[in-house]
């Protein structure tokens, strides 16, 4: 009995957490590659489902840590902190 409710958990959280027929991006790809980050970080705003899933989990990491890095560099270059 217990095995076929955790099987049943795990294909459901298994089928929840797919992303259909599209590779999930890891973070690093994000970074490496960013194009599209932004539009897709905007889709995924757009649905508290979508931000759940882990393409857009990874994408929202992303865009903060190229952002934080930016935010770095800006600081080592002027000396300053921008606050936008």
């Amino acid at each position: 009995m217990n095995k076929v409710i955790l099987t049943s958990l795990l294909v459901t959280f298994t089928a929840a957490c797919g992303s259909g027929d599209k590779p999930v991006k890891t973070v690093s790809e994000w970074i490496d590659t960013p194009e599209g980050l932004s539009e897709h970080t905007k889709w995924c705003a757009d649905s508290v489902e979508r931000r759940l899933t882990p393409s857009c989990m990874n994408a929202v990491d992303a865009e903060a840590k190229i952002k934080m890095a930016s935010m770095m560099e800006n600081t080592m270059n002027t000396g300053t902190i921008p606050i936008k």
